[in-house]
C-alpha cells in the first residue's frame, strides 16, 4: 500500500513540526513587519503579529517558504518511506509578494503565469459585471411582470364588481323596471355559468317566470357593456352552493340579487352583501320537474258539498284529477 504525505504551509493554521508522525508536514512562511522578518509558528504566532498590527500599526507582509526549507522538507519525507505528496500551497491570488519575488528568479517561466493571473482577473471582473447586469434586467423583468400582474388584477376586481343575477328572481314584482334601473346606473349585472342554464331551462315556461327568464338573457345578450358573464365552480354540492362560494370569494365587490330565503341567509352568514325580494311564485329550482304553482290554485270553491284529501277534490259519486 502506498503512503501519502500531505505538504502545506503555515497559512493553514497547523503547527509546524508536531504533525509529520501523522504524514502532515508544514513548512512556516515568511511574515515580514516593518524590516524585520519572522518564520511563522517558529520566531512569531498569530496573536503576537495581530498585537503588533493594532499596536504599532505597521504593514504586515508574508512570503512563501523558502526554496531550501521546501527541499529539506521533501527530503526529510521521502526519507520516511512516503511514495506521494500531495502540496497545499497558499494561493497566489492572495500571495502577489510570492509571485513578484518569483520573478527575479524566473522571469520568462512566471511572467507568463502572471500575465494569465492578470487576464484571469480581468475575466473575472468582466463575468461578475456580466452577472450584475443579468441581475439587473431579471429584476426589471420581474418589477415588469408583478406590475402586468397588478394590472390584470385590479382589472379583474373592476370587471366583477355589480349584482350578481340568482335565476329566483324572476316572477319578482316590477323586475324589469329594476334591472332597467340597473343598467341606467351602469351598474354590473353578472350571470354566473350556472345561472345562464338557469335561466335557459326556465325560458321555456309560459309563465311570468318564463317571461322573466327570456327578459333577462335578452337584456344581458344586448347589453354588453353593462353585463359580465362569468365561469364559476359548478363541482359543489349544489348549484346555490356554487354560487354562494363565488359570491363570498368577491364579496368585497358584489352584491347577491335573489328571492330565495335559504340562499339570502347562507350567503349573508358568509359576508356577502345581499338583496333579497319577496317572491311572488313559489321558487322551485329549475332543474327539478315540480311546476311553479299559482298563488290562487289552493282557492277551490265548488257550489255543491265537497272534500279535499291530498290533491284531489272528491264530490259526491266523482272526483277531479290533480289540480
Amino acid at each position: 500500500m502506498q503512503k501519502i504525505a500531505i505538504l502545506a504551509d503555515s497559512g493553514c493554521q497547523l503547527p509546524v513540526n508536531q504533525l509529520e508522525d501523522q504524514g502532515i508536514f508544514i513548512v512556516p512562511l515568511t511574515i515580514t513587519i516593518g524590516e524585520k522578518s519572522y518564520l511563522d509558528q517558529i520566531d512569531i504566532d498569530s496573536l503576537t503579529v495581530f498585537e503588533k498590527m493594532e499596536k504599532d500599526n505597521v504593514m504586515v507582509m508574508t512570503s512563501q517558504p523558502s526554496i531550501g526549507v521546501l527541499e529539506e522538507t521533501v527530503k526529510r519525507i521521502k526519507d520516511a518511506g512516503y511514495d506521494h505528496v500531495i502540496a497545499l500551497p497558499i494561493a497566489t491570488g492572495l500571495s502577489y509578494s510570492m509571485i513578484n519575488t518569483t520573478l527575479s528568479k524566473h522571469p520568462v517561466i512566471f511572467k507568463r503565469i502572471k500575465t494569465k493571473l492578470e487576464e484571469n482577473a480581468e475575466l473575472e471582473l468582466q463575468k461578475q459585471e456580466a452577472e450584475k447586469q443579468v441581475k439587473l434586467e431579471l429584476h426589471k423583468r420581474e418589477a415588469e411582470k408583478q406590475a402586468k400582474l397588478e394590472l390584470q388584477k385590479k382589472k379583474a376586481q373592476k370587471s366583477i364588481s355589480g349584482y350578481i343575477i340568482d335565476a329566483s328572481i324572476t316572477g319578482i314584482e316590477n323586475l324589469e323596471e329594476i334591472l332597467s334601473k340597473l343598467c341606467l346606473s351602469r351598474a354590473k349585472l353578472i350571470l354566473t355559468s350556472i345561472t345562464i342554464d338557469e335561466l335557459n331551462n326556465l325560458q321555456t315556461r309560459k309563465d311570468i317566470k318564463g317571461k322573466d327568464s327570456r327578459h333577462i338573457l335578452a337584456l344581458c345578450a344586448e347589453n354588453p357593456n353593462n353585463v359580465e358573464t362569468v365561469l364559476i365552480d359548478e363541482t359543489l354540492e349544489n348549484h346555490d352552493a356554487c354560487i354562494i362560494k363565488y359570491c363570498t370569494d368577491n364579496k368585497d365587490q358584489v352584491t347577491l340579487l335573489t328571492a330565495d330565503k335559504h340562499m339570502a341567509l347562507k350567503a349573508r352568514a358568509r359576508g356577502v352583501q345581499v338583496q333579497y325580494f319577496k317572491q311572488t311564485y313559489n321558487y322551485t329550482h329549475p332543474t327539478t320537474t315540480h311546476r311553479y304553482q299559482g298563488s290562487n290554485n289552493s282557492k277551490i270553491r265548488t257550489l255543491i258539498p265537497a272534500k279535499r284529501i291530498g290533491a284531489k277534490l272528491f264530490i259526491s259519486d266523482f272526483n277531479t284529477n290533480t289540480l
